[in-house]
């Protein structure tokens, strides 16, 4: 799943025995603004290592401290729409699980298909829908509930801060294109909560790993119940996401710092 050049490289970069691993989502760089001591690995140096190709993923691990935490972010994450493998697209996964992480904090820009939701909302995911046609090949335990002590401190987190947020299920699909107004409605009909393009494999083979997982939603847009088409493009879900991340960053330094 990883090859050794890979590993070694980023042991000798930053070291190993990371309590937290970032994943972040388009627009939610600000996220790994709280690291301090920062160690930055461009991912083209990387042997053996994908690169991002899409606008807002810079490309590039950053590694540091969140308080006594040791962290390691991913500033952009691979898709299956890129032309990646899957095993590509886990690859920052099984990186964070070389180098001893156990916790994983999974983060992207959703379009919302919740009755209540707005822009900018924020949604804890508790499960997921599997529209991306992949399956991890490595054995152990993947039934698709979120609910670990991660989520568990999360919600607490939340409710202190008297931070608003939604829960629900995200519905991965393949993109890159945008969904239309029937497959919003459709998706809602299946239980999904919000829509994107990534996260799922992440979390099928974290689970599979042992690492306990919080995973996150940023609402971008709102494709139902609306029956009107809103534009939506890259850029402003890149937008949105930014507009919402300091929410979102007030729980995530807490969550480190507790657990």
């Amino acid at each position: 799943m990883i090859d050794n050049k890979t590993s070694d490289f980023i042991k000798s970069s930053i070291g190993s025995d990371f309590d937290f691993s970032i994943i972040l989502g388009s627009g939610l760089k600000p996220l790994l603004s709280s690291i301090t001591d920062t160690i930055k690995i461009p991912y083209k140096e990387i042997p053996g290592f994908p690169v991002s190709t899409v606008k807002g993923h810079h490309g590039q691990i950053v590694a540091g401290c969140i308080g006594q935490k040791k962290v390691i972010g991913f500033d952009g994450r691979f898709h299956l729409y890129e032309g990646y493998h899957l095993n590509e697209v886990i690859q920052p996964v099984i990186v964070s699980d070389a180098l001893g992480v156990k916790n994983l904090i999974v983060s992207n820009a959703a379009g919302g298909i919740q009755m209540d939701m707005s822009v900018g909302d924020i949604m804890f995911i508790k499960d997921y829908i599997n529209f991306q046609h992949c399956e991890i090949d490595i054995k152990g335990d993947n039934n698709g509930s979120i609910d670990g002590a991660l989520l568990t401190s999360a919600r607490e987190i939340a409710l202190q801060s008297e931070i608003a947020v939604k829960e629900g299920v995200y519905v991965g699909v393949l993109g890159p294109t945008f969904e239309t107004p029937a497959e919003y409605k459709m998706f809602h009909r299946f239980g999904g909560d919000a829509i994107g393009m990534s996260t799922v494999p992440e979390l099928m083979v974290a689970k599979v790993l042992g690492m306990d997982v919080f995973a996150v939603s940023v609402i971008v847009d709102i494709g139902y119940p609306t029956s009107e088409i809103i534009e939506i493009s890259h850029d402003i879900v890149l937008d949105e996401a930014e507009k919402a991340a300091p929410k979102l960053l007030q729980i995530v330094e807490k969550l480190i710092e507790l657990n």
